[in-house]
């Protein structure tokens, strides 16, 4: 699989797997990036579901700052389970 060009190197397999790790660890997958080309966000929003749908919930996907493509902006990008969501204790405990 080619690497997603939003996506840190990762291809779309180790993204999944690394925003599934980090919610099954810390409770919100956090990341840094540029909106700009537009795909990029879409990717990383599709890689969130998956790895949503990975653990057996449903994810909430926000990007906080500007999306434009003036000049590549930086926005945040947190995934977090949505409300009344939760990862089982069991799954918590081995980050698995």
């Amino acid at each position: 699989m080619q690497p997603l060009p939003g996506g840190g190197g990762h291809t779309g397999d180790e993204l999944v797997a690394q925003i599934a790790d980090a919610l099954a660890t810390t409770g919100k997958y956090v990341r840094t990036m540029t909106s700009s080309p537009t795909q990029d966000l879409v990717d990383v929003n599709w890689c969130a579901h998956r790895a949503g749908r990975q653990l057996g919930i449903r994810v909430r996907v926000l990007v906080e700052g500007p999306v434009s493509t003036v000049r590549n902006p930086t926005v945040t990008v947190t995934v977090t389970p949505r409300r009344g969501e939760q990862l089982s204790a069991t799954l918590r405990a081995t980050g698995s």
